[in-house]
């Protein structure tokens, strides 16, 4: 019995075969690139998450920190603490009525 190849057919069911394996080849490449963009991308977005905390901590505490500042700002510039310190640190006194001199325009 005799085998008889076609040469033309073998031929040509090779190059099928590589054209294939090279599209799979492909998309498989296509795929892990995907996957890594993915990844890279929740990674990413952990960190922005992260940052954001942060900066949302940061805002708490300068808020606070602008409400006590804003508290001793309008303490100091109460009537009642400029006439105690005009008193204590200047030894300024209240006018009286009979020190007072009105001015004529």
């Amino acid at each position: 019995m005799a085998v008889c190849l076609d040469y033309q057919s073998v031929y040509y069911r090779d190059r099928e075969l590589t054209a294939t394996w090279r599209i799979q080849l492909a998309v498989a490449a296509l795929l892990l690139a995907a996957i890594i963009g993915k990844v890279y991308m929740q990674i990413e977005e952990r960190r922005l998450a992260y940052d954001l905390g942060r900066e949302k901590q940061l805002t708490v505490r300068l808020n606070m920190e602008r409400r006590e500042l804003e508290l001793h700002r309008s303490f100091a510039y109460s009537s009642e603490n400029i006439q105690r310190l005009a008193q204590a640190r200047l030894q300024m006194v209240d006018l009286s009525s009979n020190f007072a001199r009105k001015l004529r325009y």
